[in-house]
């Protein structure tokens, strides 16, 4: 693969970023107001005769019939919009004037008929072709003299003939609408082209005879004729920039259909402007360039670095945000994404999974800083973790919950009472001391299976953060041996036998709920809601999201400040 090299404008905050090298695409990601129109004709500015750009506002009124042109003028007017005999004007002018009537980033772009109108005449250019060079080879035929009791030039095996005995010169060249009917049928296959002369109509595949014009083509089958016709009448090695490539395709269409462009025209930078996540990250080998800002003369951009760690599609939103982001376990709809959304507004929050996960995100965006200048921290859920283990995750940014996981926040007291006040419930002194008794006596209940798996999580947490030090490899060796034989499981069992002992004794509801890993609590709750065994969380976080009372408050107040 050989690298291209797209010119870009200097970056705002860092003037060294003027260009960008890619093996493959370039996919250039911005939200709406960050200037990638602009861009996109700043790009084509500097190089109007290789440059070609496919704007986001188009037209896609196909005629139902055109006439084909001179090749020469029919090329001028896809291209430039409009024609001239002078080229020199054409190159400098004729492409803000007549393709972008002199708004070049806002313009409706509407060369629907001049690409038809190309289409047509490369295709009628190349049939009198093919029938100008068979005429020469039968008269070449005719012209070469028979010998006595030799068979005709004719009638002798010719090499080069194809399967259906034609000469290569004898053959139709394939033309573009015969490309553009190939690459419809692998995208479309229950539809069918239909070329005639001027026009091109559609058909359902298993109903030939059924054949529409394409004016009456839907919005996801003129599109797609119209960009592959695009592609594959820019000029050869262009740049090609595509403004929203994903707008009136399905998503089920729309990155196989740049693939067999891409494929087609593989002599061709393609350089991709979007907002959409999901199109960016499909496209393979591709370099990614964020758009941070636009103010009117400059832009602010970088390349993305590669990052393991996140997914593209995840790489590529947070980029995009302007928020502060909050790495948080759990997956996209949980309970923890819900719960820290709507109690951390201000924060862009990205579920990751698992604890592990969530370190390795902030460790590696953090690593970025420089890059996307963004404020980057995490929260993880308490289990077992010991002070230490989480002051020492507090210094790399990631923050642990004061409660044993995410569910045990809606079971502490304030929220208890603010979703019974926002009920209107009357017995609501009554209502929290059952639920706090119910969940003292299920703790005492399950007491010997939680103190068991409190080593357990104690164990596998000792071994993951061991502090190695060692000139050599016996001295590592010999390190982390000591830090394996520092883990008593026996004492440990006998300590959390005492502490789970004290919380008992002393009904410390608190306490209790920091040590308390029971993820299943707030739906056995619910039943003293008199609530399905989901309806006292979606209470809850209904509240939390409508700003009712004080919920969002309450919520908040039991999660760490993020300082």
């Amino acid at each position: 693969m050989c690298t291209k090299v797209l010119a870009m404008p200097p970056s705002k905050s860092d003037a060294t970023l003027s260009e960008v090298e890619s093996t493959g695409p370039i996919v250039v990601v911005g939200a709406n107001g960050s200037g990638k129109s602009r861009l996109g004709w700043w790009i084509e500015e500097q190089d109007t005769e290789n440059v070609h750009r496919v704007g986001a506002q188009k037209s896609l009124a196909l005629p139902e019939e055109v006439h084909a042109w001179s090749l020469e003028k029919a090329t001028e007017a896809f291209i430039y919009g409009t024609t001239n005999p002078n080229a020199d004007w054409l190159r400098k002018h004729g492409k803000l004037s007549g393709r972008w009537g002199n708004r070049p980033a806002t313009h409706l772009l509407n060369d629907i008929e001049a690409l038809m109108v190309l289409l047509h005449t490369e295709e009628y250019e190349k049939l009198l072709k093919g029938k100008t060079d068979r005429k020469t080879d039968e008269m070449q035929k005719e012209s070469q003299p028979e010998m006595d009791g030799a068979p005709s030039a004719r009638g002798l095996e010719e090499p080069g003939l194809n399967e259906a005995g034609m000469t290569s010169s004898e053959e139709a060249e394939e033309t573009k609408l015969d490309v553009i009917a190939r690459m419809w049928a692998e995208l479309l296959p229950h539809r069918k082209l239909v070329v005639g002369a001027g026009t091109v109509k559609t058909a359902p595949s298993d109903a030939p005879g059924a054949i529409y014009n394409a004016a009456d083509m839907s919005d996801g089958e003129r599109v797609a004729l119209y960009l592959i016709g695009e592609c594959l009448c820019a000029p050869s090695g262009a740049t090609l920039v595509i403004d929203e490539p994903e707008m009136h395709l399905h998503k089920s269409l729309v990155s196989r259909l740049w693939d067999l462009i891409e494929e087609e025209r593989s002599d061709c930078l393609f350089v991709y402007l979007t907002h959409d996540l999901d199109f960016a990250a499909s496209r393979k080998n591709a370099r990614y360039v964020c758009l941070r800002d636009f103010d009117g003369t400059d832009w602010d951009w970088f390349i993305v670095p590669e990052a393991r760690e996140i997914p593209e599609p995840i790489l590529l939103g947070i980029l995009g945000s302007r928020k502060p982001i909050l790495f948080v376990e759990g997956e996209r709809g949980s309970l923890d994404e819900q719960t820290y959304e709507v109690t951390y507004p201000e924060w862009f929050v990205v579920p990751r999974g698992s604890c592990a996960k969530v370190a390795e995100a902030v460790r590696a965006f953090r690593s970025l800083a420089d890059l996307h200048r963004l404020d980057v921290k995490g929260i993880v859920d308490k289990d077992y973790r010991s002070v230490q283990q989480a002051e020492g995750l507090r210094s790399q940014g990631i923050f642990v919950l004061g409660v044993a996981n995410i569910e045990n926040i809606f079971l502490a007291e304030d929220v208890l009472k603010e979703a019974a006040h926002l009920l209107e419930r009357e017995d609501c002194d009554e209502l929290i001391g059952k639920v706090k008794q119910f969940v003292i006596e299920e703790y005492r209940r399950r007491r010997d299976d939680l103190v068991l798996d409190a080593v357990r999580q104690k164990a596998v947490l000792h071994l993951l953060y061991p502090a190695l030090k060692g000139a050599d490899i016996s001295a590592v060796d010999t390190a982390y041996r000591e830090h394996v034989s520092a883990f008593d499981a026996r004492r440990e069992y006998t300590v959390a036998r005492k502490s789970s002992a004290k919380l008992l004794s002393k009904r410390d509801y608190a306490g209790i709920l920091a040590s308390f890993c029971g993820k299943g609590l707030p739906k056995q709750v619910s039943a003293l809601f008199e609530m399905k065994p989901e309806g006292y969380i979606n209470h809850v976080i209904r509240m939390a999201k409508a700003d009712k009372g004080k919920m969002r408050q309450k919520l908040r107040q039991q999660l760490p400040e993020l300082l």
